[in-house]
């Protein structure tokens, strides 16, 4: 029965056939495309968002080191040294593919070290490279600072996320 009715077309009918067909696969390329590009996307953003996230998680590990008198001057500086490499690498990414500023987070990173460095007890060890042992007047503003200016991350990250 059904090869009797494909018998009955004549070409005009098989044209109609055959761009049915066609625009159907291409329609479902055409989607599978598009929804493959979509989660590339998203799965790119994810990263960048997952790097943002270790360099928060990376300052504020250093940050409860100085809080808790677990660190010398030397180890201070190293540490905003890689912590400085590890932004500039990220920001100069996510400057490329979503033209995010690449001094983001320079201002945050100025004024950290600014005020570690700056601490009476940072200046006192920095020679003999002693632990520094913070006073309470250091320890609240070192507290207040990250109070005040830890939300720079979750900024990015919504940033990237409205790219």
């Amino acid at each position: 029965m059904i090869l009797s009715i494909f018998c009955m077309l004549d070409t005009s009918n098989w044209i109609e056939i055959v761009s049915i067909i066609i625009n159907g696969v291409l329609a479902f390329w055409i989607a599978k495309t598009l929804q493959n590009s979509s989660n590339n996307k998203r799965v790119l953003k994810d990263h960048f968002i997952k790097e943002v996230i270790n360099l928060r998680d990376n300052y504020d590990i250093f940050s409860k080191h100085i809080l808790s008198n677990r660190i010398t001057p030397r180890e201070i500086n190293s540490n905003f040294k890689s912590l400085n490499i590890q932004a500039t690498s990220i920001l100069s990414f996510l400057n490329k593919k979503y033209n995010i500023n690449t001094r983001y987070l320079s201002a945050y990173q100025i004024e950290f070290k600014k005020l570690i460095t700056e601490l009476d007890e940072f200046i006192y060890n920095f020679q003999t490279n002693e632990q520094i042992v913070l006073e309470d007047a250091s320890l609240n503003k070192v507290i207040r600072f990250q109070q005040i200016n830890f939300g720079v991350f979750n900024n990015l990250i919504i940033d990237i996320n409205d790219k």
